[in-house]
């Protein structure tokens, strides 16, 4: 699978000589939009030889200060993120966690959305937050816009989204879609439960030290 950046072509409505005000089909036709990949990045694939990497979900990081900087950071599921350049080449890539135990499943990353300006001690930074669904758990990136990299900065100690315990985790019914928002510099998750129609609402906060 790929992830593509699209360039969207903006189509005006017009009456072709000869048509008739009537004619829905053919001004349904001039209506049309136009959707035209002009960057792709490169493939990713689940099988073995690939790295079991099955792109899934995007989110676009806009560096304000510098657009052509922006990032396109994608989950790739059993294989972690993947933080590409505009130009489709791939800066980064962030291995999910590994298992707790033998029994147990490793990181599988769901999606992924962004929260900007968020209060981290005495600054902010622009987050990527991705729902672990082999883990059950939100993770969080600092993006770097300078390295254009991100950094891990998930608590060692981040609980469950759903989850009482372990074995719970092992039933595969965790956190799966997401969509962040940001109130007054706090980054709040709303995660989806796999299998289920729950929903979860989550404030991310600083770790005590």
């Amino acid at each position: 699978m790929r992830l593509h950046v699209l360039a969207v072509l903006a189509v005006v409505a017009v009456l072709v000589p000869g048509q008739a005000p009537g004619d829905s089909r053919a001004l349904a036709a001039t209506r049309t939009p136009q959707v035209v990949p002009v960057v792709e990045t490169p493939a990713l694939y689940d099988d073995e030889a690939g790295g079991d990497a099955d792109a899934d979900d995007p989110a676009i990081w806009v560096d304000r200060r510098a657009p052509h900087r922006s990032l396109v950071i994608g989950t790739a599921k059993n294989a972690g993120l993947r933080v590409y350049d505009l130009a489709g080449r791939e800066l980064q890539s962030l291995a999910p966690p590994p298992a707790p135990d033998p029994e147990s499943e490793p990181g599988r990353f769901n999606n992924v959305d962004l929260a900007y300006g968020i209060k981290l001690g005495h600054t902010t930074a622009d987050l990527a937050i991705v729902t672990d669904r082999g883990r059950d758990k939100l993770r969080v990136y600092r993006i770097d816009p300078a390295k254009r990299r991100l950094e891990d900065v998930t608590a060692l100690d981040a609980p469950f989204l759903f989850s009482a315990d372990q074995d719970e985790v092992n039933e595969a019914t965790t956190g799966y879609g997401l969509a962040t928002y940001v109130r007054h510099g706090t980054a709040y998750a709303v995660a989806s439960r796999r299998h289920t129609t729950d929903l979860g609402l989550f404030k991310l906060t600083m770790a005590s030290a």
